[in-house]
């Protein structure tokens, strides 16, 4: 919500990356599930987690580097 309405959207992506994170091995422990082929799938879903919070990255160092000059934001940044 943060990110996307450019309210403290530096804030909101170091967040969503915290999040994902640490809900990826939680969520997505594929190192102990027996079967091979869901194993698989796990660890694909695993990866596109850690992608998902690289991601999230990439917007707050998009959001540091343009910093208030972000034409649609609602908000300046807080760091």
């Amino acid at each position: 919500m943060l990110v996307g309405l450019g309210v403290w959207a530096d804030l909101g992506a170091l967040l969503l990356a915290g999040f994902v994170l640490v809900a990826a091995p939680v969520f997505r422990d594929y190192w102990a599930v027996p079967d091979p082929q869901m194993r698989s799938s796990e660890q694909a879903h695993f990866f596109k987690n850690v992608s998902l919070a690289g991601g999230a990255l990439l917007a707050f160092v998009v959001v540091q580097e343009l910093g208030a000059g972000l034409e649609y934001a609602l908000g300046d940044p807080l760091f």
